[in-house]
């Protein structure tokens, strides 16, 4: 048997004792641990669990603000509004469930640190030996490849026994059960196996989890064959790296939140025995370390990274801080410490991380650790010391084979996208940009939240939600583009299969204290044709009091508000004005149309989203923007 990867436990003390940092992780899991000892339940299997994409304000997109003691009630802060009954219910099911598997986990690592150990052991007596008596009692239900038991589909199903198992391990304490209980563990473990496996079909991040899980039950019942499976059948994750993540590490979902979701699931099996088997191949090895080296040169200066397709709106390097400390201990490179440094570049305080990834949103209230490596996974994975992080920079930077090309100089970072089609989670937007100024003004992909919310159906997916041409108001059909041109400070991409009968051609240049944005459509026959782009602030047109107007089109016109229209014409002049910084523009078309300005909801950053549309009706058109900083 493949051995496990086995925290040095020694070590990992020595941590605590000695850094003031590992210090403060330790005696944060103590108060998460005494804290959350009398808020947890258990929901018995005749409650069952719903999609935690259900726990989301409609109207809004925010997350519901989950409380222990509130399993019918569930507020949204922003809106005031109470939603009750299901599916809202069984998400909140869902989460305590999570909260069980997160106490298990810091439960462990207090035992094996000595700390609180005669309330730690308690803990996860009570906790995972009543899951392990009832787990067979909860109905499998759905269809697969989303068939769950205790939770609502497999993935979450996976991602909660990677936790139970893998504390058990950290903790020791299996070996002194008694026979019954460690047979109804073996038997939940095998009822595991039976419900996990059979789904596996794709190369997918969803399977990326349940391999984990399966190899975590490989190891429980020293099940060779079923180890050697998941790393080699057909959807093995051998196959998972070899053609889920691309010639630039990229997953091909296009999502950073997928990304790194799917590297998170990928070391979880390392962890489980699977590290040989990456061993043998250098190259997927090779593949995964830039898998990790090259999402920071997406980052923009604050440490935000670009929330491309379906991604949680605010996505953040340091936000997967925690894979880097893992991916340290789990993989053969000597570079991690440098790299680590600059994943915590723009530190922020931020409650303990915890490692396991089951659905659990933060409370508020928890105590800021000021330190930057507050999580579970800098104290049990990663190294003692981080050198300083050096120093950045501007650079430009293409990956040719995810299909981003990234421009930077001292003013402006500008980023256009135009890779492959990444499946259900793509949002359809090429060639699409997103920008950011020296002065920190931003045009953020505005990403998107619970997927069952219908903000997120009726704004953020839709076409008008990004900076790209709309034809006839309609999305694009799914296609990738093609580079034509790159250097340091200029980029240009052809799309020919986003509309039928359509030619997109789009040039980024950087100048002096701005940029110029060129886009031309050469289309078969006279269509709608509107250029959107959004950013910080409000957007004005100097001279220009426009007529009100309101657009009830579908695919997220709609959602555009306060709008203004008047006839254009080159040229044209506008600008976004946000905490003291001005961008403006200038405006020049080969065909004259509408000009339409107004706001919209649902800016990542939280300031005011003002939106330009230029709108002509036409079969050649060539929209010249320059944007320069005031």
């Amino acid at each position: 048997m493949n051995p496990p990867f086995t925290p040095d436990w020694d070590e990992v003390a020595r941590k605590a004792r000695k850094e003031p940092w590992a210090r403060d992780v330790v005696r944060s899991l103590e108060e998460e641990m005494l804290s959350w000892r009398e808020k947890l339940v258990i929901p018995p299997p005749s409650q069952p669990t719903a999609w935690a994409h259900h726990y989301f304000c409609d109207e809004t997109g925010e997350p519901l603000v989950w409380k222990p003691d509130s399993p019918r009630r569930h507020l949204c802060a922003k809106n005031g509004r109470l939603y009750s009954g299901e599916p809202y219910d069984g998400a909140w099911r869902l989460i305590m469930h999570a909260a069980n598997g997160a106490q298990i986990e810091r439960c462990a690592i207090l035992l094996r640190l000595g700390v609180q150990t005669e309330i730690a052991g308690a803990e996860i007596e009570r906790i995972a030996g009543t899951y392990v008596d009832t787990y067979l009692s909860y109905e499998v239900h759905g269809s697969a490849p989303s068939m769950g038991r205790l939770m609502p589909q497999s993935l979450d199903e996976a991602i909660w026994i990677i936790t139970l198992l893998r504390s058990l391990r950290w903790s020791g304490l299996v070996s002194g059960w008694d026979e019954r209980r460690r047979a109804a563990l073996r038997e939940t473990v095998r009822a595991v196996v039976d419900l996990l496996r059979p789904q596996i079909a794709w190369i997918h991040n969803i399977h990326c989890w349940l391999l984990a899980a399966l190899a975590e039950a490989a190891l429980f019942l020293e099940d060779d064959a079923l180890l050697d499976w998941c790393w080699e059948n057909p959807f093995g994750i051998g196959q998972q790296i070899e053609k889920g993540f691309d010639g630039d590490g990229q997953w091909y979902e296009g999502s950073i939140g997928y990304h790194y979701y799917a590297l998170a699931a990928l070391l979880c099996f390392l962890e489980a025995g699977g590290a040989e088997y990456l061993r043998r191949r250098a190259d997927l090895n090779e593949r995964l370390v830039k898998a990790f080296t090259n999402p920071p040169l997406l980052a923009y200066a604050d440490g935000r990274l670009p929330a491309y397709n379906d991604c949680w709106a605010s996505p953040r390097l340091e936000d997967a801080a925690d894979l880097y400390e893992a991916a340290s201990a789990l993989m053969s490179d000597s570079s991690w410490p440098p790299i680590l440094a600059e994943v915590y570049r723009n530190h922020r305080p931020a409650p303990c991380r915890r490692y396991t990834r089951v659905h659990f949103p933060d409370q508020g209230g928890e105590p800021s650790l000021k330190d930057a490596r507050s999580s579970v996974a800098a104290l049990v994975y990663g190294p003692a010391h981080l050198p300083e992080a050096a120093p950045r920079e501007p650079r430009s930077a293409l990956l040719p084979h995810a299909g981003i090309g990234i421009l930077r100089n001292r003013d402006v970072r500008l980023a256009m996208r135009f890779g492959p089609h990444g499946g259900g989670h793509d949002h359809l937007d090429r060639p699409g940009v997103d920008v950011e100024t020296a002065g920190g003004w931003q045009s953020l992909d505005l990403g998107t939240t619970g997927y069952a919310s219908a903000f997120n159906g009726e704004w953020l997916r839709t076409p008008a939600a990004h900076n790209i041409v709309v034809i006839d108001g309609a999305w694009q059909t799914p296609g990738r583009g093609r580079l034509v041109a790159w250097s340091e400070t200029a980029l240009t991409v052809e799309v020919v299969d986003a509309h039928p009968g359509v030619l997109l051609r789009r040039t980024l240049t950087l100048l002096e204290k701005g940029w110029e944005d060129r886009f031309e459509i050469v289309a078969d026959a006279p269509r709608r044709i509107d250029w959107i782009f959004h950013g910080d602030g409000i957007f004005k047109c100097p001279g220009r009091e426009g007529t009100p107007v309101v657009l009830e089109e579908d695919n997220g016109y709609r959602k555009m508000r306060d709008l203004k229209k008047a006839p254009f014409s080159a040229p044209l002049c506008g600008e976004w004005r946000s905490q003291g910084e001005t961008v403006a523009v200038e405006f020049g078309a080969a065909s004259p149309g509408e000009i339409f300005w107004g706001a919209a909801d649902g800016n990542p950053n939280g300031r005011p989203l003002g939106i330009v549309m230029l709108r002509a009706v036409a079969s050649l058109q060539t929209v010249i923007a320059r944007f320069r900083l005031g």
